[in-house]
């Protein structure tokens, strides 16, 4: 039976059961099922909530190592970017065009 942790704490863990973060464990042993059923912090989860619950945190499971593979990718592409040598670094400076903060004046800056 899965139950819900309806107080204000954020980290909460009883009967060895956490209720961290929203989660909705599924509380198997009978004595923590009576406590937790009669407690006003808890309520259980009727049993299609508690399937939607175990959906949603099987595809959470199945999503993870995708989004673990692509953080590994980036990671990876980002440790093997080259800087070029200083002399490149310079001489690409060098040539690139640079503005002028000069005011034009007469007609040439009207038109």
């Amino acid at each position: 039976m899965k139950f819900r942790y309806l107080g204000e704490k954020d980290n909460m863990q009883v009967f060895g059961y956490d209720f961290r973060d929203g989660a909705t464990p599924d509380v198997a042993d009978e004595n923590a099922i009576k406590r937790l059923s009669g407690n006003s912090h808890f309520e259980a989860l009727p049993e299609e909530e508690a399937e939607a619950e175990k959906e949603k945190e099987h595809q959470e499971e199945e999503e993870e190592p995708a989004a673990t593979f692509v953080a590994d990718v980036i990671a990876e592409a980002q440790d093997s970017i080259v800087e070029a040598p200083p002399e490149v670094m310079e001489a690409e400076a060098e040539a690139a065009p640079v503005a002028s903060t000069r005011k034009k004046r007469g007609r040439a800056a009207q038109v």
